[in-house]
């Protein structure tokens, strides 16, 4: 059975039950747009879960951005140093 229960993160709106199968397999580098998040647990938030910005990865003006607007790709740490082009993400484990 599914959990009715709706996250909006970011702008990103999931149901729990994906994010935290998101979690589960590895896939908590979130591109969206001209930005990159990075998916955090934490018991003291409702929802327990918040997206992290990685600030100097902001793609500015005139630069391509990650994905379309209004799309986001969630992925793991190896396609993640794909994207970005250098090894700067580590596994969780």
């Amino acid at each position: 059975m599914r959990n009715n229960e709706v996250l909006n993160l970011s702008g990103i709106t999931a149901y729990k039950d994906e994010v935290d199968q998101w979690y589960e397999k590895g896939e908590i580098f979130i591109f969206k747009y001209n930005r990159v998040y990075q998916l955090c647990f934490s018991p003291n938030i409702k929802g327990n879960f918040y997206l992290q910005e990685f600030e100097y990865l902001r793609k500015g003006k005139g630069e391509l951005p990650w994905t379309k607007r209004g799309r986001f790709h969630n992925v793991g740490y190896k396609t993640a140093n794909i994207f970005v082009g250098r090894e700067i993400f580590t596994p969780i484990y």
